[in-house]
């Protein structure tokens, strides 16, 4: 993958990301397995807000991964190119530190955490 992937990655994510909802955990476990590779291996900011909008599902499989998605991206990606994102990405993380799944929460705390690497006069304002 890289480069030439990532006009698909776009198109990708947000349809691996509903299938974190499937009841098959082979298929389930397949999307999250793929949608991970493609979060590390390319740049995806034109589904960063769709994928955001997923932390607002009823769903609490696609709230976690949501929140494990942003981690990954928080870690890999360039700030500079998550900075007009930045008060989407912490109000998600403001929500899912207090979800109801106990690893929605665990990955946005950790999600904080790099954004205040990332940002650290955001990481501190939002404490």
């Amino acid at each position: 993958m890289g480069p030439n992937f990532e006009p698909l990655a776009d198109h990708f994510i947000p349809v691996l990301l509903k299938l974190a909802n499937v009841s098959v955990k082979v298929i389930c476990e397949s999307a999250n397995d793929c949608a991970v590779c493609i979060l590390n291996a390319c740049r995806v900011n034109r589904c960063i807000p769709k994928m955001l909008a997923c932390m607002s599902s009823k769903a609490g499989p696609v709230r976690q991964r949501c929140a494990e998605y942003l981690l990954i991206l928080l870690q890999v990606s360039n700030p500079s190119d998550l900075l007009k994102y930045a008060d989407q990405i912490e109000e998600v993380i403001r929500t899912g530190v207090t979800d109801a799944l106990p690893a929605t929460r665990s990955s946005s705390r950790k999600a904080y955490w790099a954004l205040a690497d990332a940002w650290p006069d955001r990481g501190r304002s939002y404490a």
